[in-house]
């Protein structure tokens, strides 16, 4: 006896899942890519709200594109050391 189905089935298999994570989490200007950039290079059949829900979901990435920080190089590096040594003496 088979068990029923309480809701349609995924439209991505465990396959198309696995490989939707290897590419996404591959770099991080791939993370900054459109979801539907991604859809078309990795030509999935499927509406763009479903990758959006399976990388939240089955992924476990969120909502947000991580930004770029800005880096600290010079003297933007030492101020915070001097601004916290001139309050300490």
């Amino acid at each position: 006896m088979t068990a029923v189905r309480s809701s349609h089935p995924k439209s991505l298999d465990n396959c198309n899942i696995r490989y939707l994570e290897r590419y996404i989490t591959s770099t991080r200007d791939i993370r900054r890519q459109a979801l539907n950039e991604i859809k078309n290079i990795l030509n999935l059949s499927i509406c763009t709200n479903i990758v959006q829900k399976t990388i939240v979901k089955d992924v476990s990435i969120g909502y947000r594109i991580e930004r770029k920080k800005p880096s600290l190089n010079g003297e933007k590096n030492k101020a915070p050391l001097k601004f916290s040594k001139d309050r300490i003496y």
